[in-house]
């Protein structure tokens, strides 16, 4: 019975070990993300706050959306 207990010890540990890894990736996923389309969204704020914006509203909200695809995109190359 001894074998049996350390295999499924190990067994334990590893899935342990891979479901914190997965937590840390999916984590960076989202911080990623998070932080390319926070910056966007900033950069576009301070855009529009000027007296002569270089991008109209609708393209803003275009650009965002394909940023905000792209971004998405990335992170689920890297999980492959």
């Amino acid at each position: 019975m001894k074998p049996v207990n350390e295999t499924l010890g190990r067994y334990a540990d590893a899935a342990v070990c891979v479901a914190t890894s997965g937590g840390w990736l999916q984590a960076l996923k989202i911080l990623f993300i998070g932080l390319g389309s926070g910056g966007m969204l900033a950069w576009g704020m301070l855009d529009q706050a000027r007296e002569a914006p270089s991008l109209s509203l609708g393209e803003l909200v275009a650009l965002f959306t394909l940023v905000g695809g792209f971004l998405g995109g990335i992170a689920q190359l890297a999980e492959a």
